[in-house]
């Protein structure tokens, strides 16, 4: 959970090390596709880095079909007929 400047460093330091270990490892990712959102009340709303690209933030993401909102709210999807 981020919720201070310390853990918004750590998180930072962390997409760091996955880019760094991803381009050791030939294992690129796409930049353009990774994404932030931020849940929670207590969520200082930091941006992050990958590669040199500020993340996009997102109040909702559609990930295996299912559509992921910062609210937890579902309907976006439940079909009404």
């Amino acid at each position: 959970m981020v919720t201070s400047s310390t853990t918004i460093e750590n998180l930072q330091s962390d997409l760091h090390n996955l880019v760094a270990w991803s381009n050791e490892w030939q294992m690129l990712s796409n930049i353009e596709k990774c994404k932030v959102m931020h849940l929670g009340y207590n969520d200082p709303k930091a941006d992050y880095v990958m590669d040199g690209s500020v993340l996009q933030c997102v109040s909702e993401e559609k990930d295996l079909g299912v559509i992921v909102s910062d609210e937890f709210k579902w309907e976006n999807n439940v079909v009404m007929q």
